[in-house]
């Protein structure tokens, strides 16, 4: 640790400044009281609370403060028009994607869907297939068997006991069900 000069019968102000690092040769214009600071300088005195030896070495650092302030607040505006504009695009861009999919799924054909901790969600639908066959196509994983299957069909739930999947009782499927596993 390096030794500091002498600071009696200095202010505290200038104390600070000797334990900062940064040694001026003269003592402020402003003097601790009771009360706050007393200022008879007031130049003198901000360039002292800032770190400058006089106002003149402050005044660039208050312009560049200043460029660097304009220049953050500049960039990254953008008129209403533009927001606008690119709301829209993203809007159309959205549904495009939206299309696509739909003709996707369509040209792949009917299938069931299975919502639930399984690794194949989408099923394709045939003629045969059935709620075993689809929760077997699906590939379950589940740390313990189903509580509670639901079968959504044209809007309607139907509740369906697990118990009677394993006693054998299965349940025909038909094309855009959803199967939600709880």
């Amino acid at each position: 640790m390096r030794s500091l000069p002498k600071t009696s019968g200095h202010s505290w102000l200038y104390r600070r400044f000797l334990i900062g690092g940064r040694f001026h040769a003269r003592k402020p214009r402003c003097f601790p009281n009771p009360r706050g600071l007393q200022i008879r300088d007031t130049a003198e005195c901000n360039s002292a609370l800032l770190g400058c030896g006089s106002h003149a070495q402050c005044t660039p650092w208050f312009f560049f403060s200043a460029v660097v302030l304009l220049a953050a607040s500049l960039t990254g505006c953008i008129t209403k028009a533009k927001a606008d504009a690119q709301a829209r695009a993203a809007f159309v861009a959205g549904e495009q994607q939206a299309m696509r999919n739909m003709e996707q799924v369509k040209a792949r054909g009917p299938s069931v869907t299975v919502v639930g901790p399984v690794r194949n969600p989408r099923v394709p639908w045939t003629d045969e297939l059935t709620l075993a066959k689809a929760l077997h196509a699906a590939e379950y994983f589940g740390d313990k068997d189903p509580t509670e299957i639901l079968i959504v069909r044209s809007g309607k739930a139907i509740r369906y006991d697990p118990k009677k999947l394993l006693e054998g009782e299965d349940m025909p499927l038909e094309p855009q069900d959803l199967i939600q596993l709880k």
